[in-house]
């Protein structure tokens, strides 16, 4: 994936709530016309597309998937990592 011109935050999914990191996401996008892009590692993997399915269903035709990126982080043992980068259409 090639760099987005402004990332405005970064996310990274864990423990908390669905709707917490949708809501974290929608401010990350009202803050200027940059990328938000959501981190999910190991077992939040799928939170983070669950998160990304969220933000999809709330904000429709408004949402761009800029890109995903899949890969492994190796600090100790390897953990795989999912990165979605989303921006505002308008």
């Amino acid at each position: 994936m090639s760099k987005p011109s402004t990332v405005n935050r970064i996310i990274e999914i864990g423990r908390s709530s669905i709707d917490d990191y949708v809501v974290e996401a929608i401010v990350g996008l009202q803050e200027g016309p940059g990328v938000v892009v959501l981190k999910g590692r190991g077992p939040y993997i799928s939170k983070a597309v669950d998160v990304y399915n969220e933000l999809q269903s709330r904000l429709g035709d408004g949402l761009e998937l800029v890109g995903v990126e899949i890969g492994s982080e190796k600090k100790g043992r390897p953990k795989s990592y999912i990165l979605i980068s989303v921006r505002k259409k308008f």
